[in-house]
């Protein structure tokens, strides 16, 4: 009888713990992209500063890479631990105008956490072209996009 019940119990543990994996979801990171609406095609962008504050209580940032928009950029990222700077660079330029996004940034996900977009809002932004003038976008003009 006992070994009955230990056997049934085992079966019902290991049930319950592939139910319960199952149905919560894992998220190791978090990556959002983003995007520059606005710009009237051929506009040429040479560079990008940007500043996101994100919820540090459920993210923590790992890195930023440049968007397929922004293919061969040079990006230096400055993590604060409540808000992360971004400078992007591009030495040909990229059509801003153009469709895709400019740079994808990871987030390591804090247990527990489901990340969302309102995870995240963009502080500030200053976009210039290859001369270094401003195009004037200003926050409404960029957009994020969380993709994981």
């Amino acid at each position: 009888m006992k070994k009955i019940f230990i056997v049934l119990f085992t079966v019902f543990f290991v049930m319950s713990l592939n139910s319960y994996a199952m149905t919560e979801e894992n998220y190791p990171t978090a990556k959002i992209e983003i995007y520059l609406n606005g710009l009237t095609p051929g506009i040429t962008v040479g560079s990008i500063d940007i500043t996101i504050d994100y919820n540090q209580s459920g993210l923590n940032y790992i890195k930023a890479a440049a968007g397929p928009l922004s293919a061969r950029s040079t990006l230096i990222a400055n993590d604060s631990k409540d808000v992360v700077r971004v400078g992007l660079i591009h030495a040909q330029g990229f059509d801003g105008g153009a469709k895709g996004s400019v740079m994808i940034l990871t987030f390591k996900v804090i247990d527990g956490h489901k990340p969302s977009i309102s995870d995240f809002t963009i502080k500030s932004i200053l976009v210039t072209d290859l001369s270094g003038k401003n195009l004037h976008i200003d926050i409404g003009k960029a957009s994020l996009s969380l993709c994981s």
